[in-house]
């Protein structure tokens, strides 16, 4: 591409608004509101996301919506 990381990210961030690790965590968040189903636990859907632990699955899910994933499923069903 004839072109360093840093002038790739700036480009990528003036583009799409997001730097390109915001804009990965955004793709992997929509998946997984996607993938979600009553017959899937919280952990499977977060493993299926990508998240290798719990805690940073929560700590993504909170700065998303506010809330941890089991309050946001109960309330958005």
């Amino acid at each position: 591409m004839f072109t360093s990381k840093s002038p790739l990210e700036k480009r990528f961030r003036k583009t799409v608004g997001a730097s390109p690790k915001k804009f990965a965590g955004i793709v992997r968040f929509n998946a997984l509101l996607k993938n979600h189903t009553d017959q899937k636990t919280l952990t499977e859907l977060g493993l299926e996301a990508g998240y290798f632990d719990q805690a940073h699955f929560i700590h993504d899910f909170k700065a998303f919506t506010g809330e941890t994933p089991e309050a946001y499923f109960q309330h958005n069903k």
